[in-house]
């Protein structure tokens, strides 16, 4: 950590815990992701914090297709899902 706080530098992660945290604008209606299997649960985080209160947001996610191995939950991200709103 000290090595990229000298340099002023980021990686993923903080960027997109930075991202998940501070007010964004614009804020969208819609979003879509592709290949979000291998998304953190803080890029997830991210990606809705830049929508609005009213939003679709789509994740398409191939399991088959995980390249890092993350856990998480819905909830523990923050992303209110119901299973009428999704599909495999």
């Amino acid at each position: 950590a000290g090595w990229k706080e000298a340099r002023g530098a980021m990686d993923f992660n903080d960027l997109a815990v930075e991202l998940a945290l501070r007010p964004t604008e614009p804020r969208y209606d819609i979003i879509i992701a592709d290949e979000c299997q291998d998304f953190s649960g803080n890029e997830l985080r991210a990606v809705y914090n830049h929508l609005k209160v009213e939003h679709s947001l789509t994740l398409v996610i191939d399991s088959a297709q995980r390249i890092y191995v993350r856990g998480f939950t819905w909830r523990e991200v923050g992303i209110p899902v119901r299973p009428e709103h999704t599909s495999s």
